[in-house]
């Protein structure tokens, strides 16, 4: 709507300088630019003829090129993830690696075994330095 106020035939009364025939003849009309611009079509048939519609014209032009550059680079920032993560997969598959599902059991069962022999041996040593301790206060 900006485009339109500085287009259309109210540029006169917001003080602007207006020149040119004006394209911009409704809001909707001018959404329809907007559309077209940002979408980098651009077809012509509306063009902005003041220096603040050119300026208009010029920030939507780029942010529309932008939008279209970020979701392109996200897009293929994804696909290039999943795409290292499936080609790792059907390496391991290859290989005959086992799972990230079997690993990972295989670890908790070595940590929980580990855990185990931890704590048998802190009990150990508790009733060392227990027996330590009353030997001491005897």
């Amino acid at each position: 709507s900006l485009i339109y106020l500085s287009e259309s035939e109210l540029c006169e009364e917001s003080g602007l300088h207006c020149t040119g025939p004006s394209a911009f003849v409704s809001i909707p009309s001018s959404f329809w630019w907007a559309v077209a611009t940002l979408t980098t079509v651009g077809y012509g048939d509306m063009v902005p003829h003041t220096l603040a519609g050119k300026l208009i014209g010029g920030f939507t032009a780029v942010a529309g090129v932008m939008v279209i550059a970020i979701g392109v680079a996200l897009v293929s920032i994804n696909f290039r993830e999943c795409f290292i993560e499936e080609k790792a997969k059907a390496s391991n598959r290859r290989r005959g690696v086992t799972t990230t599902a079997e690993t990972r059991q295989q670890e908790k069962r070595t940590l929980d075994e580990l855990l185990h022999n931890f704590d048998n041996s802190s009990a150990a040593l508790l009733t060392k330095l227990h027996g330590m301790a009353q030997r001491q206060d005897e």
